[in-house]
């Protein structure tokens, strides 16, 4: 549904004041206080982002890796990871996910490549940063996976759930020549179609104060007359 027009201008309108400032005003401006003018971008609501995920390529001895059958849909074969906790780092998440699924004390070689294209997963958009990683034992299933093995590279289950084949095959030639997919590969199969550009805002007008309404540039000093807080 369109946002209403107050709504629109509640989203993008910017604040400007001279007073001088409280000492809760000024915590919230990033200041102890003082005259000096301020901005404040007003309420604003969180975006829609994809959500953050980690996959990993565990390396056995014997030349196999890991996969996990998965016990939730989508069900399948898959390489083991899971989401990103809030307050943990990319590598804390994969070394986790992988001691949850497999029950292996991974050590993380580097970064593979990040895959983001949003058909990757079936139930919502996600963005996976893939580690190689490499574990002694054998793996055994838990959390979210329902066993846990390991696999000679031309023997693996097919299909592999998500896009985890293209993964598999990128590993496969980075181990082979040293070639890491190109960001471009990403864009061509992402099927993502960019919004239009909006166009320029009228000369001289930008919104500011509690209403919204438009002013002329020149009558708020320390602003160019596209309305960027603190230019001039």
């Amino acid at each position: 549904m369109r946002p209403s027009r107050a709504a629109q201008r509640e989203r993008w309108r910017w604040r400007f004041s001279s007073r001088p400032r409280s000492a809760e005003a000024g915590a919230r401006a990033g200041s102890t206080g003082g005259s000096a003018a301020y901005y404040t971008l007003g309420p604003v609501p969180l975006p829609t982002t994809p959500l953050a995920t980690v996959d990993l390529v565990i390396e056995l001895p014997g030349g196999r890796i890991v996969l996990v059958e998965r016990r939730f849909p989508p069900l399948g074969w898959a390489l083991p990871g899971g989401f990103v906790d809030v307050g943990e780092t990319l590598g804390h998440a994969a070394v986790r996910e992988a001691q949850e699924e497999t029950g292996l004390a991974v050590e993380l070689l580097e970064q593979l490549f990040t895959y983001s294209a949003p058909a990757r997963d079936p139930r919502k958009h996600t963005v996976s940063t893939v580690f190689l990683a490499r574990a002694t034992g054998e793996p055994r299933g838990g959390d979210d996976a329902a066993q846990a093995a390991g696999f000679a590279l031309d023997a693996l289950p097919r299909p592999l759930c998500f896009d985890h084949a293209r993964i598999v095959a990128d590993y496969l030639r980075f181990r082979r020549d040293g070639a890491r997919p190109r960001p471009a590969e990403g864009v061509e199969t992402g099927g993502y179609k960019p919004p239009p550009a909006a166009g320029p805002p009228p000369r001289g007008v930008h919104l500011t104060s509690r209403t919204g309404r438009r002013s002329k540039a020149r009558d708020r000093p320390g602003l160019r007359r596209t309305g960027c807080p603190g230019a001039s």
